[in-house]
């Protein structure tokens, strides 16, 4: 990976501000995990839906295994949210969807904390790659050295300078050939990764 670095010397690269503070956004079909907490914790008991056990397809006994209830961002990127509605989180960061909620509980609740996390988070890494697959992601930032890393780092057979990023947006698919021997992949727009993206 990147041989010219040690041709340069001391490199100091500025890193454009939209790639510096990237922030992966919510899309239609994410899984979203809500909590909803205040001073009060019996304020905000009717945002919390309780925890559910859940039958698993194809069997016929309920799971012992409570999970945290799970609200889905539909096409139009809305979510149903207990007492308020539908809200629209689609096309917002964690953070701006956090603050949206806010503001729509601070009518019921005072100062009201809102946590968001997206389980459904995944990448798949294909080829010449030590173990390929598909990966889920716990961070919200997650960059394609990352990946590779997760993936057991590229074989021998492996090229650096050819690798294909497939990923899908708003129901346009694209394709890029990135090169990983080159420094300007820290700069490049593809360095962090989306949701579902294709390595």
């Amino acid at each position: 990976y990147f041989p010219n670095l040690a041709n340069e010397g001391d490199i100091v690269q500025v890193i454009p501000d939209s790639i510096k503070n990237y922030e992966s956004r919510i899309v239609p079909d994410d899984m979203l995990t809500i909590s909803v907490s205040a001073l009060d914790p019996n304020a905000v008991v009717i945002f919390n839906l309780p925890t559910t056990n859940f039958i698993m397809p194809g069997e016929n006994t309920i799971s012992t295994t409570p999970s945290l209830h799970t609200y889905l961002v539909d096409k139009e990127g809305y979510i149903d949210f207990p007492i308020i509605g539908k809200v629209k989180l689609g096309g917002l960061t964690i953070s701006q969807a956090s603050e949206r909620l806010k503001e729509e509980i601070k009518n019921y609740v005072e100062d009201p904390l809102v946590s968001i996390q997206c389980i459904n988070y995944k990448i798949t890494i294909l080829g010449e790659v030590g173990q390929p697959g598909s990966y889920p992601i716990e961070s919200e930032r997650v960059t394609i050295l990352d990946a590779l890393g997760k993936a057991k780092d590229m074989t021998i057979y492996g090229n650096h300078t050819n690798v294909l990023l497939i990923r899908e947006e708003n129901g346009v698919r694209s394709f890029h050939r990135l090169d990983l021997s080159q420094p300007d992949i820290f700069t490049s727009p593809y360095y962090y990764l989306q949701r579902n993206d294709v390595i």
